[in-house]
């Protein structure tokens, strides 16, 4: 059931509205709903028998109303009315799309990890379990999610799934095997690196906020992400890039680590396009080495699949 539950939870991000996917041709015995709430992309999916019937994206359907996601997610007030309004617009939905929905309880009702204390998760699934009827809860973590959703959208039977993210209620970088002949995901191991925070210091270089400056206001990891396409890496930059990929999570609180990314980051001099072009080719490639060279361990796995399934915004910039 966790399977067939998270395989779907987090493959919401991008999607802009309600979308009907496919219609059932009787009521069915059985649904599952997904939710995912955090910094963005909060959205839900309704499944039956692991078909996606439903996609809400709800920033889209609520943001330009009188409800704004970075008001409500902090408080439980605000939270319960979201998912409230979240519901009835997708029975209302049901109703119109499809009357022979049963007006029952979901079978199951699945939410993903976000990077959120733990007290206010507890709060959170407080409001779910009273606002929607449902007869088992699953409580999904973060990484956990993303594995499922890397690999079942896969062709492989087996894979080693990794999974990196600028944060989850489960840490940021995870080794997983996926086996399809028994639906199965276990997790080999966590890596003790915030890519994602490595990736958004190099992104703070003077240059690229001019950049951004000059565009429609893309986030700027974005603008560094998509100018590594257009650049050569350059040998000189890459060590100095890479240390600051390699450092624990937990670096990132130290003054003296701060002090220490700051002045690499001064290290560094652009002084037109071609430098910033091959400067975000560095950072990508710095960013894919340093993974490459966590992975080694698990060459043994590695060699007995059938591929690689990449979960999580970190790894989605991965080539």
């Amino acid at each position: 059931a966790a399977a067939m539950t998270s395989r779907f939870v987090l493959v919401l991000c991008g999607l802009c509205c309600l979308l009907p996917l496919t219609a059932p041709q009787a009521a069915p015995p059985n649904a599952t709903l997904g939710l995912y709430s955090g910094r963005h992309d909060s959205c839900l999916a309704l499944a039956v028998d692991g078909d996606i019937l439903v996609l809400l994206h709800l920033e889209t359907v609520f943001v330009k109303g009188q409800l704004r996601l970075e008001i409500v997610l902090g408080s439980k007030q605000g939270y319960t009315r979201l998912w409230t309004m979240a519901y009835k617009r997708l029975q209302g939905f049901l109703k119109a799309a499809h009357p022979q929905w049963p007006p029952r309880p979901f079978g199951v009702l699945a939410l993903a990890g976000s990077l959120e204390k733990a007290e206010r998760r507890v709060t959170r699934v407080d409001v779910l379990r009273h606002v929607i009827p449902h007869h088992q809860f699953l409580d999904v973590d973060h990484h956990v999610a993303h594995a499922h959703h890397a690999f079942y959208d896969s062709p492989f039977s087996t894979a080693l799934i990794v999974t990196c993210d600028g944060g989850g209620n489960d840490g940021y970088f995870k080794v997983f095997w996926g086996t399809r002949h028994n639906r199965s995901i276990a997790l080999l191991g966590s890596v003790d690196k915030d890519l994602g925070r490595g990736f958004a210091h190099w992104s703070s270089h003077g240059a690229l906020t001019k950049v951004r400056k000059a565009t429609t206001g893309t986030w700027v990891a974005a603008e560094l992400m998509h100018l590594a396409s257009r650049g050569t890496p350059r040998a000189k930059w890459q060590p100095l890039m890479e240390r600051i990929f390699a450092a624990p999570p937990e670096s990132w609180s130290s003054p003296r680590f701060i002090r220490t990314a700051k002045a690499a980051l001064q290290q560094i001099h652009l002084t037109g396009n071609l430098d910033l072009w091959d400067y975000a080719a560095t950072a990508q490639r710095a960013l894919e080495q340093t993974v490459i060279a966590e992975l080694q361990r698990y060459a043994p796995a590695l060699a007995r699949a059938d591929g690689v399934a990449l979960g999580g915004g970190v790894a989605a910039n991965f080539r």
